[in-house]
Formats: structure tokens, C-alpha cells, sequence
């Protein structure tokens, strides 16, 4: 595969895991999180809900048929 369309797909899929796992967050994650460590924590799962998600969907562009 080209390298310009490899970055364009590892782009659009990215953005595609980025999106998802922001939809994901925002159904399952806690709307008013009560205390400083509760939104610490959110937040913490959050990022890694989003960035598995990123992460996950660029990866099975690469993957070998």
C-alpha cells in the first residue's frame, strides 16, 4: 500500500475510534461524578476508553488480510 494512502486510512480511522469511544464515553460514563477522586477516575477511564478505541480501529487497518 502507498504511504499516502496508508496515512489517510490510519487518519480516517483514527477519527472514526475517536469518535466511537467519545459515543461510548458519553452513554456509559457517570454524568456528575461526585468528589475530586470520582472525576479524577472518570476522566482516567475515559481516556483510555477513547484512546483503546483510537487505538484499536488504527491497528486493524494495518493488519494483514
Amino acid at each position: 500500500m502507498a504511504l499516502l494512502t496508508r496515512i489517510y486510512y490510519n487518519a480516517v480511522y483514527g477519527a472514526l475510534g475517536g469518535l466511537l469511544g467519545w459515543m461510548l464515553f458519553g452513554i456509559f460514563g457517570d454524568k456528575n461524578p461526585d468528589g475530586d477522586f470520582a472525576q479524577k477516575l472518570q476522566m482516567l477511564l475515559g481516556g483510555a476508553l477513547v484512546g483503546g478505541c483510537i487505538g484499536y480501529l488504527v491497528v486493524s487497518v494495518e493488519g494483514d488480510p
